[in-house]
Formats: structure tokens, sequence, C-alpha cells
């Protein structure tokens, strides 16, 4: 049975005048490029603080929603839904001509009284 030829991965065999002298050897690494000095250092990122909320949405909006980021390559469900309340929270408080005061409690969660679905109804 014939030898397997060696795998040429990284290496060209036709380089040397023996395409087989490289079995054997390890590889040479290339040689790593300086990196260019910046004059100007980067002044360090912002970690942005996230927390994770549920909510519920209109099952065609989300649709909307997923389909969007499906077509625009640099856009995230996450970041959509982020643009989206960011843009609502400007124009609300521009309409009020100030940003709301910090809030005095927790929010209450879940549904509010008389919103929802009752034993009764069920």
């Amino acid at each position: 049975m014939p030898k397997p030829k060696p795998s040429t991965i990284s290496r060209d065999p036709y380089a040397a005048e023996d395409p087989y002298a490289f079995i054997g050897t390890p590889a040479k690494p290339e040689p790593a490029e300086a990196p260019e000095k910046q004059t100007d250092p980067l002044p360090p990122v912002k970690k942005v603080v996230t927390e994770k909320i549920t909510t519920p949405f209109p099952a065609e909006l989300i649709e909307r929603a997923r389909t969007a980021v499906y077509w625009e390559p640099d856009l995230t469900l996450s970041g959509l839904i982020v643009e989206a309340v960011t843009d609502a929270l400007n124009r609300m408080e521009q309409e009020r001509g100030e940003p709301y005061p910090p809030r005095n409690r927790k929010l209450r969660s879940g549904r509010p009284v008389g919103s929802g679905k009752s034993k009764q109804d069920g």
C-alpha cells in the first residue's frame, strides 16, 4: 500500500526543489509585523450596565421587529428595542419639557388591578 501524501496546508510543496523536503520539519512561524504606534491613545470604552427584563409584546410587532433585524446586517433585536425605547423616552421628555424625576419607590410588578382577566373570566 502506498504511503499517503503529507498535508500541504500552510506550506507550498513546490517552493523547494524537493516537494517533500519539509516532511518531518516543523513549520516556520511567519514574522509578525510590528504594530503601529498610536499617537493619540483611545479613551477607555465605557461599559454599559445592562439589566434583563421580560415584557409581553404583540406577536405581530415581534415578527415585524425580527424581520427588520433579519434584513439589517448590523442590527440586533435588543439593539432595535433599546433604540426604540430611547427614542420614545426622549420624545416624551421633550414634550414634557424636562426629564422625569427619580422614582421614590420600586414599580409594582404584574398587571395593574382591574386590567386583566379575573378568575370568573377564565
